[in-house]
Protein backbone atom coordinates (compact mmCIF):
# COMPACT_ATOMS: atom_id res chain seq x y z
CA UNK A 1 0.00 0.00 0.00
CA UNK A 2 1.31 3.58 -0.99
CA UNK A 3 0.83 6.62 0.63
CA UNK A 4 -1.21 8.65 -0.76
CA UNK A 5 -1.25 12.53 1.67
CA UNK A 6 -0.60 12.78 5.00
CA UNK A 7 -2.99 15.48 7.13
CA UNK A 8 -2.75 15.92 10.54
CA UNK A 9 -2.68 12.86 12.28
CA UNK A 10 -4.42 11.08 9.42
CA UNK A 11 -2.82 9.23 6.79
CA UNK A 12 -4.14 8.00 3.56
CA UNK A 13 -3.00 5.36 1.56
CA UNK A 14 -4.16 3.54 -1.41
CA UNK A 15 -4.71 -0.40 -1.60
CA UNK A 16 -2.62 -2.32 -3.93
CA UNK A 17 -5.81 -3.28 -6.00
CA UNK A 18 -6.31 0.64 -6.82
CA UNK A 19 -2.45 0.52 -7.61
CA UNK A 20 -2.86 -2.03 -9.85
CA UNK A 21 -4.90 -0.46 -11.76
CA UNK A 22 -3.49 3.02 -11.48
CA UNK A 23 -6.26 5.05 -9.73
CA UNK A 24 -3.76 5.83 -7.34
CA UNK A 25 -2.61 8.63 -9.51
CA UNK A 26 -6.24 10.50 -9.06
CA UNK A 27 -5.04 11.50 -5.60
CA UNK A 28 -1.34 12.30 -6.03
CA UNK A 29 -0.21 15.90 -6.86
CA UNK A 30 -4.31 16.44 -7.37
CA UNK A 31 -4.53 19.70 -5.60
CA UNK A 32 -8.30 19.69 -5.42
CA UNK A 33 -8.71 16.15 -4.65
CA UNK A 34 -6.08 16.10 -1.65
CA UNK A 35 -7.97 19.74 -0.78
CA UNK A 36 -11.02 18.25 -0.48
CA UNK A 37 -10.09 15.13 1.13
CA UNK A 38 -8.10 17.33 3.91
CA UNK A 39 -11.32 19.66 4.32
CA UNK A 40 -13.46 16.31 5.59
CA UNK A 41 -10.82 15.12 7.69
CA UNK A 42 -10.87 18.54 9.54
CA UNK A 43 -14.70 18.04 9.47
CA UNK A 44 -14.55 15.01 10.54
CA UNK A 45 -12.56 15.95 13.70
CA UNK A 46 -14.78 19.23 13.92
CA UNK A 47 -17.97 17.48 13.98
CA UNK A 48 -17.05 14.87 16.85
CA UNK A 49 -15.62 18.20 18.88
CA UNK A 50 -18.80 20.08 18.27
CA UNK A 51 -21.42 16.85 19.60
CA UNK A 52 -18.94 16.29 22.52
CA UNK A 53 -18.29 20.02 23.58
CA UNK A 54 -22.23 20.46 23.20
CA UNK A 55 -23.55 17.54 25.57
CA UNK A 56 -20.38 17.93 27.89
CA UNK A 57 -22.53 21.52 28.09
CA UNK A 58 -25.78 19.85 28.45
CA UNK A 59 -24.71 17.76 31.35
CA UNK A 60 -23.04 20.18 33.42
CA UNK A 61 -26.25 22.46 32.93
CA UNK A 62 -28.33 19.56 34.87
CA UNK A 63 -25.77 18.58 37.09
CA UNK A 64 -24.80 22.43 38.27
CA UNK A 65 -28.39 23.81 38.22
CA UNK A 66 -30.92 21.72 37.28
CA UNK A 67 -33.58 24.08 37.15
CA UNK A 68 -31.81 26.34 34.84
CA UNK A 69 -31.07 23.94 32.37
CA UNK A 70 -34.67 23.28 32.05
CA UNK A 71 -35.46 26.64 31.05
CA UNK A 72 -32.21 27.91 29.32
CA UNK A 73 -32.08 27.36 25.52
CA UNK A 74 -28.72 29.29 25.34
CA UNK A 75 -27.05 25.47 26.20
CA UNK A 76 -28.64 24.09 23.57
CA UNK A 77 -30.95 21.98 25.92
CA UNK A 78 -33.60 21.92 23.51
CA UNK A 79 -30.97 21.12 20.43
CA UNK A 80 -29.54 18.02 22.27
CA UNK A 81 -32.97 17.13 23.41
CA UNK A 82 -34.47 16.95 19.79
CA UNK A 83 -31.02 15.15 18.27
CA UNK A 84 -31.68 12.83 20.91
CA UNK A 85 -35.07 11.95 20.17
CA UNK A 86 -34.55 12.23 16.17
CA UNK A 87 -31.62 9.68 15.85
CA UNK A 88 -31.75 7.36 19.36
CA UNK A 89 -35.48 6.90 19.21
CA UNK A 90 -35.44 8.69 23.07
CA UNK A 91 -38.92 11.13 23.63
CA UNK A 92 -38.38 14.86 25.20
CA UNK A 93 -41.06 13.69 27.35
CA UNK A 94 -38.86 10.97 29.47
CA UNK A 95 -36.42 13.96 30.49
CA UNK A 96 -39.64 14.78 32.52
CA UNK A 97 -40.71 12.20 33.67
CA UNK A 98 -37.16 10.09 34.20
CA UNK A 99 -34.45 12.42 34.44
CA UNK A 100 -32.00 10.12 35.98
CA UNK A 101 -32.54 7.58 33.43
CA UNK A 102 -32.54 9.87 30.71
CA UNK A 103 -29.05 11.69 31.80
CA UNK A 104 -27.67 8.35 32.17
CA UNK A 105 -27.97 7.28 28.70
CA UNK A 106 -27.07 11.36 27.61
CA UNK A 107 -23.67 10.56 29.31
CA UNK A 108 -23.49 7.16 27.69
CA UNK A 109 -23.90 8.72 24.32
CA UNK A 110 -21.24 11.47 24.82
CA UNK A 111 -18.66 8.54 26.27
CA UNK A 112 -19.04 7.17 22.37
CA UNK A 113 -18.58 10.04 21.03
CA UNK A 114 -15.26 11.39 23.14
CA UNK A 115 -13.87 7.95 22.83
CA UNK A 116 -14.23 8.16 18.87
CA UNK A 117 -12.83 11.65 19.17
CA UNK A 118 -9.59 10.28 21.14
CA UNK A 119 -9.24 7.57 18.61
CA UNK A 120 -9.93 9.81 14.93
CA UNK A 121 -7.31 12.22 17.32
CA UNK A 122 -4.61 9.84 17.61
CA UNK A 123 -2.29 8.51 14.41
CA UNK A 124 -5.21 7.23 12.21
CA UNK A 125 -4.79 5.26 8.69
CA UNK A 126 -7.50 5.15 6.35
CA UNK A 127 -6.93 3.54 3.10
CA UNK A 128 -8.35 4.18 -0.33
CA UNK A 129 -10.15 0.74 -1.75
CA UNK A 130 -11.37 -0.22 -5.17
CA UNK A 131 -14.55 -2.05 -3.82
CA UNK A 132 -17.90 -1.27 -5.47
CA UNK A 133 -19.75 -3.00 -2.52
CA UNK A 134 -18.92 -0.36 -0.01
CA UNK A 135 -18.54 3.36 0.38
CA UNK A 136 -16.80 2.87 3.70
CA UNK A 137 -15.95 -0.16 6.36
CA UNK A 138 -13.76 -0.99 9.28
CA UNK A 139 -11.78 -3.30 7.05
CA UNK A 140 -13.45 -6.15 7.26
CA UNK A 141 -10.59 -9.41 7.74
CA UNK A 142 -9.69 -7.62 10.97
CA UNK A 143 -12.37 -8.82 13.28
CA UNK A 144 -12.14 -10.80 15.77
CA UNK A 145 -15.06 -12.50 17.87
CA UNK A 146 -13.84 -11.77 21.22
CA UNK A 147 -14.39 -15.55 23.56
CA UNK A 148 -14.48 -14.03 26.93
CA UNK A 149 -16.82 -11.02 27.03
CA UNK A 150 -20.82 -11.34 27.08
CA UNK A 151 -21.37 -7.82 25.60
CA UNK A 152 -19.98 -5.25 23.55
CA UNK A 153 -18.40 -2.08 24.88
CA UNK A 154 -20.78 0.12 23.39
CA UNK A 155 -23.50 -2.33 25.51
CA UNK A 156 -21.65 -1.86 28.23
CA UNK A 157 -22.05 2.14 28.00
CA UNK A 158 -25.70 1.73 28.78
CA UNK A 159 -25.73 -1.08 31.08
CA UNK A 160 -26.90 -3.70 29.10
CA UNK A 161 -26.07 -6.60 31.12
CA UNK A 162 -25.84 -9.20 28.00
CA UNK A 163 -25.36 -8.38 24.31
CA UNK A 164 -28.10 -8.16 22.17
CA UNK A 165 -30.10 -11.69 21.30
CA UNK A 166 -27.42 -13.51 23.07
CA UNK A 167 -25.42 -13.46 20.01
CA UNK A 168 -21.51 -12.91 19.14
CA UNK A 169 -20.22 -9.99 17.99
CA UNK A 170 -17.54 -8.57 16.11
CA UNK A 171 -14.37 -5.99 17.58
CA UNK A 172 -13.32 -4.13 14.19
CA UNK A 173 -9.77 -3.17 14.74
CA UNK A 174 -8.72 -2.31 11.01
CA UNK A 175 -8.33 0.49 9.35
CA UNK A 176 -11.14 2.64 8.14
CA UNK A 177 -11.61 2.32 4.40
CA UNK A 178 -12.67 4.25 1.58
CA UNK A 179 -14.02 3.48 -1.43
CA UNK A 180 -11.89 5.89 -4.14
CA UNK A 181 -14.98 6.60 -6.23
CA UNK A 182 -16.86 8.17 -3.43
CA UNK A 183 -14.04 10.41 -2.68
CA UNK A 184 -13.71 11.39 -6.44
CA UNK A 185 -16.91 11.96 -6.76
CA UNK A 186 -19.67 14.52 -6.00
CA UNK A 187 -19.97 13.79 -2.06
CA UNK A 188 -19.30 17.06 -0.20
CA UNK A 189 -16.80 17.10 2.29
CA UNK A 190 -19.18 17.20 5.26
CA UNK A 191 -20.73 13.81 3.41
CA UNK A 192 -17.21 12.61 3.24
CA UNK A 193 -16.58 13.79 6.99
CA UNK A 194 -19.90 12.37 8.29
CA UNK A 195 -18.97 8.72 6.63
CA UNK A 196 -15.40 8.99 8.51
CA UNK A 197 -17.32 9.89 11.63
CA UNK A 198 -19.48 6.86 10.96
CA UNK A 199 -16.81 4.64 10.71
CA UNK A 200 -14.40 5.64 13.14
CA UNK A 201 -17.27 4.77 15.51
CA UNK A 202 -17.08 1.36 14.81
CA UNK A 203 -13.25 1.50 15.04
CA UNK A 204 -12.83 3.17 18.33
CA UNK A 205 -16.70 2.39 20.06
CA UNK A 206 -17.51 -0.97 19.01
CA UNK A 207 -20.92 0.85 17.14
CA UNK A 208 -22.83 -1.70 15.07
CA UNK A 209 -24.66 -1.47 11.68
CA UNK A 210 -28.54 -1.42 12.98
CA UNK A 211 -30.13 0.62 10.41
CA UNK A 212 -28.43 3.12 7.95
CA UNK A 213 -30.78 6.64 7.73
CA UNK A 214 -31.42 6.30 4.07
CA UNK A 215 -33.31 3.10 4.64
CA UNK A 216 -35.46 4.57 7.62
CA UNK A 217 -39.38 4.70 7.09
CA UNK A 218 -39.13 8.31 6.43
CA UNK A 219 -36.59 8.30 3.33
CA UNK A 220 -38.32 5.51 1.71
CA UNK A 221 -40.72 5.38 -1.35
CA UNK A 222 -44.24 4.65 0.42
CA UNK A 223 -47.61 5.36 -0.16
CA UNK A 224 -48.91 8.22 2.06
CA UNK A 225 -50.89 6.10 4.71
CA UNK A 226 -48.34 3.08 5.22
CA UNK A 227 -45.96 6.39 5.54
CA UNK A 228 -47.94 7.72 8.03
CA UNK A 229 -48.25 4.67 9.95
CA UNK A 230 -44.95 3.70 10.21
CA UNK A 231 -43.30 7.40 10.87
CA UNK A 232 -43.38 9.05 14.36
CA UNK A 233 -43.18 12.58 14.73
CA UNK A 234 -43.39 15.43 16.90
CA UNK A 235 -44.67 18.96 16.71
CA UNK A 236 -42.27 21.50 17.97
CA UNK A 237 -43.15 24.78 19.17
CA UNK A 238 -41.69 27.06 16.88
CA UNK A 239 -40.78 24.76 14.29
CA UNK A 240 -41.92 24.56 11.03
CA UNK A 241 -42.16 20.87 10.20
CA UNK A 242 -42.66 18.20 12.99
CA UNK A 243 -39.19 16.48 13.81
CA UNK A 244 -39.50 12.62 12.66
CA UNK A 245 -38.00 10.55 14.07
CA UNK A 246 -35.41 8.33 12.69
CA UNK A 247 -36.92 4.68 12.26
CA UNK A 248 -36.97 1.38 10.48
CA UNK A 249 -36.51 -2.46 10.74
CA UNK A 250 -33.41 -4.26 12.30
CA UNK A 251 -31.22 -5.14 9.71
CA UNK A 252 -30.05 -8.34 12.28
CA UNK A 253 -33.63 -8.80 13.58
CA UNK A 254 -35.32 -10.38 10.51
CA UNK A 255 -38.90 -10.53 10.12
CA UNK A 256 -39.40 -7.26 10.02
CA UNK A 257 -38.93 -6.33 13.10
CA UNK A 258 -38.53 -3.01 14.52
CA UNK A 259 -35.01 -1.55 15.51
CA UNK A 260 -35.85 -0.59 19.22
CA UNK A 261 -34.57 2.26 21.51
CA UNK A 262 -31.86 -0.10 23.15
CA UNK A 263 -30.59 -1.55 19.49
CA UNK A 264 -30.86 2.12 18.28
CA UNK A 265 -28.11 3.33 20.43
CA UNK A 266 -26.21 0.61 19.36
CA UNK A 267 -26.56 2.32 15.65
CA UNK A 268 -23.26 4.03 14.13
CA UNK A 269 -25.47 5.81 11.59
CA UNK A 270 -27.29 7.40 14.61
CA UNK A 271 -23.67 8.70 15.71
CA UNK A 272 -22.93 9.85 12.34
CA UNK A 273 -26.15 11.98 12.11
CA UNK A 274 -26.78 13.56 15.12
CA UNK A 275 -22.31 14.90 14.80
CA UNK A 276 -23.30 16.10 11.89
CA UNK A 277 -27.09 17.49 12.63
CA UNK A 278 -25.25 19.24 16.38
CA UNK A 279 -22.08 20.67 14.56
CA UNK A 280 -24.43 22.41 11.42
CA UNK A 281 -26.36 24.11 14.52
CA UNK A 282 -22.63 25.09 16.35
CA UNK A 283 -21.57 26.60 13.13
CA UNK A 284 -24.62 27.78 11.06
CA UNK A 285 -23.27 25.27 8.20
CA UNK A 286 -25.98 25.57 5.35
CA UNK A 287 -25.03 22.97 2.35
CA UNK A 288 -25.16 25.06 -0.72
CA UNK A 289 -27.48 24.06 -3.41
CA UNK A 290 -25.99 23.07 -6.57
CA UNK A 291 -27.74 23.53 -10.09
Amino acid sequence: MGKVLTHLNFELVSSNDLESFGFDDEFRGNAPVQGKIKRSLDLSLAMLKAVRETLENFLSAWADDPGRAAKDMNINTFEVEQAVYKYFGVPMAVREKYLDTYLKRVRAIARVYRITETGLNKHCVIGIVDDDKVKGRVRFDDFIFPKDSIQSPIRRFFGFQHEWNHRPWRMAIGNIELHYGFLLGNATPDVIARCIVHEATHKFAQTKDILYKHQSFAQLDLDADTKAALVTSVNIPGREKPLVQMSGYDKDAGNNTLASDERMLENADSYAWMARRIWKHATGFKKKKTT
